[in-house]
């Protein structure tokens, strides 16, 4: 009953209220400069197939791998719609960042993980599109799908109620896409920022 009553609070509190999100993957450059210019595009099934087909343009990869890594996508999103069609996935907080097992993949290879199998020769293809970035957004609280921001608080704040360690940042994963008045920065592999956030030269990892 307690949670539930600081988690109502904290949502009725904070509906309309903006706060940084940090979503990572790799962008080309028309890619960011797309995104700078137009916005950050959610997940769906017709922004994936334009990605792909830019990239089978570019000669990355071919018409086949596009159309297998579309099926593919496809099965995924069919098999959990509500946390991958329409939605971005961020973290609210730049700790997660410096963890390699928790968001190396979004920066190892592009495309994102509705696409991506670690088991599949593709992933070597996907390795070298793009440049690892982080994007750093503003988005409104309301746009959380089932508001796991103000949930994360709410426990955090009543797990250090009672004498326990700070919990890790949730991930989150955001309803629709975010206009381009709302994107901050991007910050890319070689800029300083990039290493503040992630400390990846110490990773076991190399980003490429």
């Amino acid at each position: 009953a307690q949670r539930t009553a600081l988690f109502d609070e904290l949502v009725a509190m904070f509906r309309t209220e903006k706060f940084i999100a940090y979503p990572c993957t790799r962008l080309t450059e028309s890619a960011m400069e797309a995104m700078i210019c137009n916005g950050l595009a959610c997940l769906t099934g017709a922004h994936l197939r334009e990605r792909l087909a830019r990239r089978a343009d570019a000669g990355d990869i071919t018409a086949e791998d596009m159309e297998r890594l579309l099926d593919r996508a496809r099965a995924r999103m069919t098999e959990w719609p509500e946390g991958r069609a329409g939605k971005i996935w961020a973290v609210p907080s730049p700790r997660p960042l410096a963890d390699p097992d928790e968001l190396g993949n979004p920066l190892i290879y592009w495309g994102g993980e509705a696409i991506l199998s670690l088991v599949h020769a593709d992933r070597y293809k996907l390795a070298n599109i793009g440049l690892p970035c982080i994007v750093v957004f503003n988005v409104r609280v309301d746009k959380l799908v089932n508001t796991p921001l103000a949930e994360s608080m709410a426990n955090r704040l009543l797990h250090l109620r009672h004498g326990g360690a700070e919990d890790d940042v949730c991930d989150l994963y955001i309803a629709g896409s975010i206009p381009a008045l709302d994107i901050r920065k991007v910050v890319r592999r070689g800029d300083p920022a990039f290493e503040e956030f992630t400390s990846c030269s110490s990773w076991d990892v190399v980003l490429g």
